[in-house]
């Protein structure tokens, strides 16, 4: 998208030069559900599951997660999403 408009500030013909297909068809097959979503969707989640992964994913992802759960739950030891 940055590639289209930079080239219309340039004057450049737009579709063929930079690979671009004007068939908006095409472009929405080939559009794929965020990784998450798809996981979701195979093993058939919850809302509350999903929030539950990720949670789980967070706290391998992001260190201050820990800190924000002692937090939550009021106590500095549980640095975990359950006590």
């Amino acid at each position: 998208m940055l590639e289209r408009y930079v080239a219309q500030l340039r004057n450049q013909p737009l579709d063929e030069e930079l690979g671009f297909s004007p068939n908006l068809e095409e472009a929405v097959n080939v559009f794929q559900p965020p990784a998450l979503t798809q996981l979701c969707r195979a093993l058939g989640l919850s809302r509350f599951e999903r929030y539950v992964l990720l949670l789980c994913a967070a706290m391998e992802l992001d260190p201050i997660i820990g800190r924000l759960c002692a937090e939550a739950q009021g106590n500095e030891q549980w640095t975990f999403p359950t006590p």
